[in-house]
């Protein structure tokens, strides 16, 4: 009887909410329906949580990359920047990196039309995409981007930019780390 009471709480509490503050009440209602959609979905997007993003066994063994960024044999991060500006330069990197191993395709869109095949037939769907995901021509664009906005940071003429871009095996019982290869781009 104690459990049927308890439920009952919710019930009782969103009836008081209805009848002093209807808008408060709809607000209510449509934050748990929305938590609900995207839970069905999988769709992780905050701030609203799911089981999953916590429920996952750590893999005993995961490989992880490490970009450098070199400006004329100097690592980007002796141009003294400010935190913000290496991660945005590190995050388009990698941004280009993962459309690169997409043949172009931003990896975003694969993902959510993954998780969401239904958001293609939707009518407004292509013009809005074209705004929000990456397409081949920013693709194509981005290394005469890295290019200038590292001009910019050396505040002189760069000579070479190249990207190294380490692999890591790492074992996390116990706990060790074994070089696997390293590669570098020029732009």
């Amino acid at each position: 009887m104690r459990a049927f009471g308890k439920k009952n709480l919710l019930l009782l509490f969103l009836k008081e909410v209805r009848q002093k503050d209807k808008n408060l009440f709809y607000f209510i209602v449509c934050a748990f329906l929305l938590q609900l959609l995207v839970t069905f979905t999988k769709l992780e997007a905050t701030p609203f949580l799911l089981y999953g993003m916590y429920s996952e066994k750590i893999s005993s063994l995961s490989i992880v990359s490490n970009n450098q960024l070199y400006l004329d044999q100097n690592k980007i991060e002796d141009f003294k920047l400010s935190e913000r500006q290496i991660e945005i330069l590190y995050t388009n990197i990698e941004n280009y990196l993962a459309m690169k191993a997409n043949g172009g395709i931003d990896p975003f869109k694969i993902q959510i039309e993954k998780k969401l095949p239904f958001i293609k037939s939707a009518p407004l769907y292509n013009e809005i995409a074209k705004v929000i995901f990456n397409n081949a021509e920013d693709y194509r664009q981005f290394p005469q981007w890295l290019k200038k906005r590292c001009f910019t940071i050396a505040h002189s003429k760069v000579k070479t930019l190249m990207l190294v871009q380490t692999k890591y095996k790492i074992n996390l019982l116990p706990l060790t780390k074994k070089t696997l290869d390293s590669a570098s781009i020029r732009f």
